[in-house]
């Protein structure tokens, strides 16, 4: 949406069209504190109401690069998923890079990687929840070896672990919007299958 800032009210100039109705929905700004005390701000979209608490959650983070993840529109999230109705669970999405939690060829770092690595500490007879791995055949900023890897040892332990490798696409999903999308709609499927809201 774009707007002329030298007016004291906002005047709509252009607007794209909307792929989902987004009524009865609302934008909020809260702040989590961590264990050391700092204020971590996010960004809350759903219903006006609020509920009973049992509202879908569909939690996604971003800070690479010094790159924050601001409130934008989300047409593809909107339609697969603020359009839908409550499941009971919460589903999480996110990203970490080597370079935000260190170099585990660094012997130092490696001291304290090794216990939040998550191919590290993986281990048969632990409660972990269904898990989708994707990664793409020209990824050339994450080699797709690790999410073989994570997915091959997860389910050597008989974890429901799903991997998706399309051959297309680089640090991304597809290499066009059809492939975007066909993408986007099979990580929705498999969250909403994954907390019981939808069986497959």
């Amino acid at each position: 949406m774009l707007t002329d800032v030298g007016l004291s009210a906002h005047v709509v100039l252009k607007e794209s069209s909307a792929t989902f109705d987004a009524a009865g929905m609302m934008v909020t700004r809260h702040e989590a504190i961590s264990v050391d005390r700092a204020r971590i701000p996010y960004t809350q979209t759903g219903p006006v109401e609020g509920g009973d608490g049992n509202a879908p959650l569909y939690l996604t983070g971003y800070g690479g690069f010094r790159v924050p993840s601001l409130p934008h529109y989300q047409a593809i999230q909107g339609k697969l998923w603020l359009d839908r109705h409550a499941p009971l669970r919460p589903a999480v999405s996110g990203a970490e890079l080597a370079a935000e939690n260190g170099d585990p060829a660094d012997p130092e770092d490696w001291s304290f990687i090794q216990h939040f690595s998550a191919y590290n500490v993986a281990e048969p007879g632990r409660p972990y929840p269904p898990i989708l791995l994707a990664t793409t055949r020209r990824d050339d900023r994450v080699h797709p070896g690790h999410a073989r890897k994570m997915a091959a040892k997860l389910q050597a332990m008989d974890y429901p672990a799903l991997f998706y490798e399309p051959p297309a696409g680089g640090h991304g999903y597809g290499k066009d919007k059809g492939e975007v999308a066909s993408f986007a709609a099979l990580g929705s499927a498999f969250l909403r299958r994954a907390i019981g809201w939808e069986t497959a």
